[in-house]
């Protein structure tokens, strides 16, 4: 699973990278456009568990970010 992980996250430096553009939102869709990539060429069985905890990271994220800003802004 860390594996997956530091290869994403050199593919997503290696979009920035060859963009140009040193910018929050190029380093996120390197990141995702990694994610596809490396879920295409996966082939290891023992792999996938990254391709199913990485979107339920995400969204819990993503949740509790929401869920504070509503307390924020209430």
């Amino acid at each position: 699973m860390i594996k997956n992980f530091l290869m994403n996250l050199l593919l997503s430096f290696l979009w920035v990278a060859l963009t140009g553009s040193l910018s929050y939102s190029g380093f996120v869709f390197g990141f995702i456009l990694g994610f596809l990539v490396l879920w295409i060429m996966n082939k290891n069985e023992e792999d996938r568990r990254y391709f199913y905890r990485l979107p339920q990271i995400f969204s819990f994220v993503f949740y509790f970010y929401t869920r504070c800003s509503k307390q924020i802004f209430r």
